[in-house]
């Protein structure tokens, strides 16, 4: 596809440039229980046709696609409701409550490489955050 205005600002890309976005569907006992959404902006290779890489992790996914090695993420926590597309995917209504992350992915040097949004049904899951006191290896964990 290709970056809309939003994206294109997010990302520090032009709208119109080729992105890649991705959606993974988390399953619970074969239960929707989140959705993650990702724009990822593609390299030439891939706007031009070239098949996507086969998906083995998403971080392996986002280096191969966009050429960039992610070092840290700025993330934005907050209650939302399910929109139309989200609450079909998880299988509940719309407006239905979820916890939302949203992420903005960045390189050594504070450029962005790509955005994620991750919904959560939170009466399904909890969500358990490591951080360790010199924040060498903070990550989030989802159980």
């Amino acid at each position: 596809g290709v970056a809309n205005q939003s994206q294109a600002d997010d990302l520090e890309i032009n709208a119109g440039d080729d992105i890649v976005s991705l959606q993974i569907l988390y399953l619970l006992e074969d239960a929707p229980v989140a959705m993650l959404h990702a724009t990822i902006p593609a390299i030439s290779k891939y706007a031009n046709g070239l098949p996507l890489p086969s998906f083995s992790g998403l971080m392996v996914f986002v280096k191969e696609i966009s050429g960039k090695s992610i070092s840290h993420s700025l993330t934005t926590l907050k209650a939302t409701g399910a929109d139309e597309d989200t609450a079909g995917m998880l299988q509940i209504s719309p407006h239905h409550p979820l916890l939302s992350l949203h992420e903005l992915y960045l390189s050594d040097q504070g450029n962005p490489i790509f955005t994620s949004t991750l919904q959560i049904l939170t009466e399904k899951i909890d969500l358990q955050i490591l951080r360790n006191s010199d924040q060498s290896s903070n990550q989030v964990v989802i159980w």
